[in-house]
């Protein structure tokens, strides 16, 4: 009987210095992760990087364009190098329907600027080339970062885009 009770003392210490063996590697992977996520380096808005800078061709005349870190904007630019025949709409911008949709984070844009690159809907791809108040609610894709010359570049009617990294 003796020897029983030595046996089931033992066991008993095994099993809670085991658990908290196990406790306390768990409590040390759940420290190193919190360690990692607190120095992943954060992006502040409007910064930009060489690798979300694009060019754009419109009529023989080359734009550089500044694309937000969004799953909209790696969706887009997985196509690149493409060249999209543009519509025409509102005399202020120029849109390609996509039959895929992107993910879109549709918000209140207020303020459209000439140059800005917006999602609509979650299929358009929208240019536009005049400042004016919207209702409308966009995903933002990016900018043109020098717009001047951009109308007359886009003209009347369709237009011809071609993107590319």
């Amino acid at each position: 009987m003796g020897k029983l009770w030595f046996i089931a003392a033992l066991v008993a210490v095994l099993c809670v210095s085991g658990c908290g063996a196990e406790s306390s590697r768990a409590e040390q992977k759940n420290a190193s992760a919190v360690a990692v996520k607190s120095i992943e380096p954060i992006e502040t808005k409007g910064e930009s990087t060489v690798a979300n800078h694009i060019k754009l061709n419109i009529s023989q005349q080359e734009y550089t364009a500044v694309l937000e870190d969004n799953p909209a904007t790696r969706q887009l630019m997985a196509k690149f190098p493409m060249t999209l025949e543009m519509e025409e709409l509102n005399g202020n911008e120029k849109y390609y329907q996509f039959t895929e949709g992107f993910p879109a984070n549709d918000e209140d844009i207020g303020q459209i600027h000439a140059g800005d690159i917006m999602l609509f809907a979650g299929h358009y791809v929208v240019i536009f080339y005049k400042d004016f108040l919207s209702q409308y609610r966009y995903t933002r894709l990016g900018h043109i970062e020098n717009p001047q010359g951009l109308a007359e570049s886009l003209g009347a009617g369709k237009a011809v885009v071609s993107f590319r990294k």
